[in-house]
Order: C-alpha cells, then structure tokens, then sequence
C-alpha cells in the first residue's frame, strides 16, 4: 500500500424556499407577461455527501459503486442510482425523482465542460414545504428542490456561478424534467423576497439546447427573461401576507397547459384581452405593493381576480373552486382583499391586509371553513436584484442592457386604445387606462387574426430585444470641428426643414415602425398621440396586413385617429399593386407615401419575395399614379449612390437613405427562421453616415479625381431640386440628429429609440423626450453657429475609423469636409 492519502469525501449542502404568485400567475407562462411572486419562509434543504474512495470502501470487483437519491417523507422520489457511460442513471424510475436527476445531468454536464472529475453521492431532500402527511401545500416544492439541488450540487463540485447563471442552470434542469412552466417559481426560490418576473421564450431555449453548449448558453442574454426586486412585505410595511390553504392540491402543469390549449383554439380575443389586462394589473399591483398603498393595493388585488374569473368562464378551467371562493370572502368580509394563488383549482389562497383589515376575525373564519391558516410570511431577500423602476426598464444582473436578455418587453403605459374591431376590449382597455397603461404587449404566441399578425408581433418583440442606446454605430466616427467664438443665440435658431412638399417645424420624425396587429395597433396609437402633441411627423409601419385583412385597418387608422392634422406618411412595400398603394394612402388619410424597399430582408424572411426584377417599374408606376408625395425609403440596410440615381431616374423625389446601424432587419428574419442560416447576414448594407457622405452635394465634397478613378468609382453628385434626402437608421440622440443633418439630410427619422422610450415611460415619456430632444437640437446648433438646417451643412465634420476608410474606397474627399468650416 503506497503512502498517498485517499482524499476526502466532500458535501455540501443548500436550503431554497418554497414561493406563493400573488398576481400574475396564468399570464407569466407567456413570454414577457410580468407575475408577482413571494418567497415564503418554510425551506427545502438538499445535502450532497460523497462516497468514501478510500482503498478499505473500494466496490468490490465488477460492482458498480451506488449512489442514493432519499427524499424524506416521499418514497416515490427516493431511487438508486450508478453511473452508466458518464451519466447518473437510476436502477429504477421514479417520476418523484425527476428534478433531482435532472439537476444531476445539468450540474454534471457543466461540470465536464469545465474538466471536473464525475463523483459518487448520495442525495437526501428535506422539506418543509409539506404538512405532515407529506400533503403539498402548493409552495413549489419542484422549484426548491431544483434550486437547492443546484445550488448543493455545484459548490460540491466547485463551480463557481453567478446568480444568473445559477437562475439559468436550475431552469435548464427544470424545463428538462417538466415542459410546461414560466420559471418564476425557479426565481422566486432562488433570489427569496419578493419579486417582479417576466419569463423567457422557453422556445428559443428550447432551439439553443440543441446547438450550444450549456455553458455558453448559461452565458448568453435571454429573450424575455426579467427579474427585478420589489420592495414589499418588508419589515415596517402596513401590509401583511395571509396565507390559506384549502387541502386541495393542484396541478400547475395540467391546468395551466389546459389554458394554453384552450386559448389557442379561441380567435385570440379574449386570450389577449386577459393578457393585456393582466400586464396592466400586475405593473398596477406592483407600484401600489411598493409605495405600502392599501387601499390601491385592495383595488388591484380584486381586479387580478376579476381577470382570473373571466379567463376561467371562457376556457373552462375551475381556477377558483368553492372552498378558494370561501376563502377570498371570509377575507372580504373583514377588509383584506383576497384571490387563488397560483394554478388554482385547490391549494392557497392569499390575503392581503392593511391596517384597516381585522386579520384575527380573517383567520378564524378560516379556520371555521375549515381553511388552515398557514404560519407562514416572506422570505427575506436571498440574493441583492436590481429594484424595479415601475417600467424604467428591468435589467437583471447577468443580462446586457443592450442585448436580448435585457429584452424590456412592452411596458404597460401606453395608455390608449387605438379603436376598431381589433383593438383590445373596453374592459382591458378601461383597466389599462386606470393602471398607467394597456400593458405588457410581447408575449411567447402573439397571434392576431389576420395576416401578417404573428410577423409583426414578432417584429416588435425582436426590435425591442436588439435595441441598445449604448451600442455603438457609425456616427461615432463623424465628429464636429469646434470653434470657441462661432456660436449663436439659441432664441435665432430656426428647426423647421422642408420634406415632401411640406414644412416641418422639427427636423426629426417618428419613423415606419408597426401596425397589422392587435398590439401593435396600440404602438400606433401611442406614437400618433406623442406625435400630435409634440408636432412631429410620423410613418405608419407597412400596411400590407391591412390592405390583405381590412379588420385590421383600425390597426393604421388609429394613426390619424389620434394625430388628426399631423403630417403622416402611408407605407407599402413593393409586392403591392399601384391600386393598393393608393388604398394605404386613403386608408390613413396619408399626406405622403414611404415605399420600402427591402431585398435583403426578403431574402432572409421565411415567407418574403424572391423576385425583385420588376420593382423598378413597380416604383414609377406607383410614383406616377399616387396623389400625393413618394418616399423611396430603404430599412436598414443603406442606399447607394447608384440607388438613389436610379430611384430619381424613376421620378422618385425624395429618399430615406435608412442604413446600417440600427434596427437590423436581416438578424430579425432570421431569428425567426427555425435553423438561423442566414446569421452570417447581420450586418449587411452601409451606414446611414456612409450614406450621407456619398451623397454630399459637390460644392461639400470635392472628389480627389485620382482616389475614385483609381478604385474605379464614379461618385454621382445629386441635385437637391431632383432628389431631397432624408436619413434613419441607428439614430439614438439629438447629437446624431445634428450630424446627419450636418451630412445633408432634410430630416431625421427615429424608430428604436423612441420604441424604447415608449416601452420605459408610456406615451407621456416619449412625450416629454421629444421635447428635450427638441431642445437639445436646437442648442447644438446653436452652439455650431447654424442658425438654420441648411446651416448646418457648412459645418467642419471629422470623419475617423471604419466610417474613414469606406468613404475613402468611394472617393469621399474627407479633407474637405473637415475644413467647410475654416
């Protein structure tokens, strides 16, 4: 025998506590839909003990060593196991033991990703969470045996996670052993306290499990996927949590799988109703549960379970069974207010009570209705979140702001209803208005009927995941030569630009964004009032899907519904006819016409053309017919010289050059392909800067004849009086505003970031942040000395990095930009 230590047999052991939904809980199984959750104080606790390797506990020859898996109190989760090829496998099934093994496999994937030698050990499971019978309580017992299993099993083995990771890993294995489910039960266990969640595209999870590793995964931005703090319950609150438990249990999987099922067979109506009604609800509930408000908090707890009963009339679902009923009453009856919890149809009930409820006389008429009042209050915080803003924006420790899993999904302040058919119903509607808001929009099966719907929805939810203020873009290579003594008056300063015939009292516009859905009606809505009242022009998104389905009109019309004098711009793509065209301009009373033109989107979209030989003649016979102004307009991909020779050839008047830098409609498409091909396309086109500087008028640019002819370029100078241009594309502040004016744009067209905004602050945010942006214009330009727009394009501008060299390659003299001012 060699004188080497055997090494020690290792453990670990981890405690996570079981959680109650106070509002939110049918909703949050959609992707993006936000629920409430509390972690209640009764824990689960997993140990984790190795097997003894010493020489005197080796297995005998041929003997498989065995690992135990005992869940005390529960001997269908308690099973065998050995080692089969690398992979714990137990001797015999047992469904109990589902999420235990499944944490295994997940821990112990990534714990060979990371070169850690397999072990042998025995599990055993201790709950709290039960009565003692071994009768759930409907505290989430498969959440908190994932999330201590996780937790024991990955510092047995050393792995070091952040919180996020570890959320992710416990989901991975959760979503492995039980297909339906949000994950909030999975949040509220892990970070304790109570919390604001919004689920992931458990979809997306789904395709990326089959393509990436789990350790990379773990890693990556999740798309919906938001957890935030919510200051309530805590120690001092008014407001105190009540637990009852009516000694029925139900089954979260089956009830809340028959919902889904049922609601996809009705015509979406009601289901986004409830939905849009329960995002406005929960966000209500949310603000009222933080500022200790009792009598809000009553009102908003009722109306959750208002909202209950209506999806339960229509899908058929017993959500709310006599002896809940009773429950909630008794709690009426002495001033709490009360609803289910969770799945419903058995389990708990809660109550919440302020300083003018009787909690005593709540719990003995419980106890008379033979409901056991449980002893149970809110875990306090277990891992430090983010506090939620109240709709400034969810970000999540581990998720980028500016990536999918900081994906802020719609938030619930929009605050109008778009009218028409289509639009959500006066109930939503009214409950939305009474909360700040229609609610969180962007769930995981947007569908609308009609065409175009789903692609729209989908649209929207994948612009807003994409989108980031801090992601950097071309016009960070374009900078202002400055001149200490050049400025002027801010009070001289003159923003009005002409586009399209018409005069415009600001030099930006909300761009072509949305509309053909339910939802997305209401962004048009929203947009249109903003626009109304801050003077801006504004683009309606395409209106294909209206021009196929006039049920979804009202989708478009809310445009002008709502901005009744604004200068609004139709929007067609070109697989329409001429007759069509003029139908999008009637439809919204359109005072001008935006015609996109998008190839490369069509090419990566599922469902696009494939044929675009005959869209030039498409575009002048729509040029030549429409009564009123046309807009060539690209969609982030950028517009060429040559392009927009051949567009003015086409009698086409005005261009939106629309470049790279924002919106990326190509990685959009194909994130909505099943086998995301096309991801070698993100990034196609040029710059909105890069455009802008091809096109300089030429007394801007004088063009180093050596330069172009060398690189075999002829650069087209164009005449402001045959082609005006205006630019989009990757606009994300007033400063960028000014440059591409600088760069001989008429005007500026924003999308993300105003999506963005309306998505942080409602309608009344975007209001207010166009006019700073209005002011902050105006300021720079005074501070360039340009007292006009037209001014601004004698300003110096220094052109550097890539931006520098691609000009350069088409003969942009960038010397001369720099010294217009000099």
């Amino acid at each position: 025998m060699s004188g080497r230590r055997a090494q020690e047999p290792g453990s670990s052991v981890a405690t996570a506590p079981g959680k109650l939904y106070i509002a939110g809980e049918y909703a949050v199984v959609e992707h993006g839909h936000p629920a409430i959750l509390i972690a209640v104080n009764r824990l689960l606790t997993a140990r984790i003990t190795e097997h003894d390797t010493s020489a005197a506990q080796l297995q005998p020859f041929g003997v498989d060593p065995v690992g135990r898996i005992h869940s005390a109190g529960h001997p269908e989760a308690s099973v065998t196991w050995r080692r089969r090829a690398g992979r714990a496998v137990p001797d015999v099934e047992q469904p109990g033991a589902a999420f235990v093994l499944s944490v295994i496999h997940a821990v112990e994937e990534l714990a060979q990703q990371q070169g850690k030698d397999l072990k042998i050990y025995d599990v055993n499971i201790e709950s709290e969470l039960d009565d003692a019978s071994g009768r759930k309580y409907g505290l989430g017992s498969s959440a908190a045996v994932t999330v201590a299993m996780m937790k024991a099993l990955t510092a047995f083995y050393g792995l070091e996670l952040e919180p996020m990771q570890q959320y992710k890993l416990a989901f991975v294995s959760a979503s492995r052993a039980q297909k339906v489910g949000s994950g909030g039960d999975l949040a509220a266990s892990l970070f304790g306290g109570c919390i604001r969640f919004t689920a992931v595209d458990r979809q997306w999870v789904t395709n990326r499990l089959q393509d990436t590793a789990l350790g990379d995964l773990i890693n990556m931005p999740w798309p919906g996927l938001s957890i935030a703090r919510l200051r309530a319950f805590e120690p001092g609150s008014n407001l105190h949590l009540m637990i009852g438990w009516t000694g029925n249990p139900a089954s979260t999987p089956s009830l809340v799988g028959h919902v889904q099922q049922q609601s996809a067979a009705e015509h979406e109506r009601l289901y986004q109703d409830f939905l849009n009604g329960s995002d406005a609800c929960v966000d209500a509930l949310a603000k009222a549960l933080v500022a200790d408000d009792e009598q809000a908090v009553i009102a908003h707890v009722r109306q959750a379970r208002k909202l209950l009963q209506n999806l339960s009339s229509f899908t058929g679902v017993t959500i709310e069974t006599p002896a809940l009923r009773t429950l909630v009453e008794v709690a009426e009856n002495h001033g709490a207010a009360a609803k289910s919890s969770g799945a419903g149809g058995g389990d708990c009930g809660i109550a919440i009570a302020g300083p003018s409820a009787d909690r005593a006389a709540v719990t003995r008429g419980w106890q008379e209705q033979s409901i056991v009042p449980l002893d149970l209050s809110v875990q306090a915080p277990r891992i430090q979140l983010a506090d939620w803003m109240g709709g400034a924006g969810d970000f999540v420790p581990g998720e980028g702001a500016g990536g999918v899993g900081s994906y802020r999904n719609f938030q619930s302040k929009v605050g109008v209803n778009p009218g028409g058919d289509c639009a959500t119903s006066d109930l939503a509607v009214s409950n939305s208005i009474a909360a700040g808001g229609v609610g969180r929009l962007f769930g995981a099966d947007s569908r609308v009927s009609g065409a175009g719907s789903n692609r729209k929805d989908d649209h929207v939810r994948l612009a807003l995941a994409e989108h980031g203020d801090s992601q950097r873009n071309a016009f960070d290579d374009l900078a202002f030569v400055h001149h200490s003594l050049g400025s002027v008056d801010v009070s001289d300063v003159d923003l009005s630009t002409r586009v399209c015939g018409a005069t415009w009292n600001v030099p930006f516009y909300i761009n072509a964004m949305t509309g053909g859905s339910a939802k997305t009606g209401v962004i048009n809505a929203a947009f249109a009032g903003a626009a109304a009242a801050t003077g801006l022009a504004m683009a309606s998104g395409s209106q294909h899907a209206a021009i196929r389905d006039p049920q979804l009109e009202p989708t478009f019309t809310a445009i002008r519904k709502h901005d009744p004098s604004g200068f609004v711009f139709a929007n067609v793509g070109l697989s329409v006819s001429v007759e069509q065209a003029l139908r999008a301009i009637e439809m919204i009373g359109a005072d001008a016409l935006q015609v996109h033109i998008n190839a490369a989107q069509e090419l990566v979209m599922p469902e696009g053309a494939r044929d675009f030989e005959t869209w030039p003649e498409r575009i002048a016979a729509i040029v030549k017919a429409s009564p009123v102004p046309v807009m060539a307009k690209e969609v982030g991909f950028g517009m060429s010289a040559r392009t927009v020779q051949r567009l003015a050839e086409l009698g086409v008047k005005t261009v939106d050059v629309s470049g790279r830098g924002g919106t990326d409609f190509a990685r959009i498409e194909n994130a909505r392909r099943q086998g995301h091909e096309y991801s070698y396309m993100a990034g196609w086109g040029q710059s909105t800067a890069l455009c802008l500087l091809t096109l300089l008028p030429a007394e801007s640019n004088t063009l180093n004849a050596d330069n172009a002819n060398n690189a075999g370029n002829k650069l087209t100078h164009f005449n402001e009086a045959d082609v005006a241009v205006v630019a989009s594309g990757g606009v994300r502040n007033p400063l960028d505003v000014v440059k591409a004016l600088a760069l001989g744009a008429r005007a500026v067209g924003v999308s993300g970031h105003f999506l963005q905004v309306l998505n942080a602050g409602g309608k009344d945010g975007l209001i207010a942040e166009i006019n700073g942006w209005k002011s902050q214009v105006r300021s720079l330009m005074a501070l360039l000395g340009a007292k006009t727009v037209a001014d601004l394009r004698h300003t110096g501008l220094l052109v550097t990095g890539k931006t520098a060299e691609e000009a350069r390659l088409l003969g942009v003299d960038l010397a001369a930009l720099a010294n217009r001012s000099l």
